[in-house]
């Protein structure tokens, strides 16, 4: 699926097809234009089994635990999402200026 807007971490959170289960899509927080899609799962479930993200359930400014780290792509980021904002921890790219964050 395709994101409406390339602005650098702008996401969605949607459905997947059968009901699959929630995934959270984003744009990579430093720009770099690589994709991101995580499986999430509420915070205290594990329908699935295996490795997701916890969420706390807001579609709009959601808080993703524990951090997402890239570490098959060149710019290395490591950040949270809280609240809707990116957290950065520092130990990769940096967030590009214009990044999106929550209205």
């Amino acid at each position: 699926m395709e994101l409406p807007s390339d602005q650098p971490g702008y996401f969605q959170i949607f459905l997947g097809a059968g009901k699959s289960g929630w995934y959270f899509q984003c744009n990579c927080p430093c720009g770099c234009r690589y994709p991101d899609l995580v499986p999430i799962e509420l915070k205290g479930e594990n329908k699935r089994g295996g490795k997701h993200w916890e969420w706390d359930g807001d579609l709009t400014h959601p808080t993703l635990s524990p951090s997402l780290r890239r570490t098959g792509t060149a710019c290395k980021i490591h950040f949270n999402v809280t609240k809707g904002v990116y957290i950065n921890h520092g130990d990769g790219a940096p967030n590009a200026p214009n990044v999106y964050r929550a209205p």
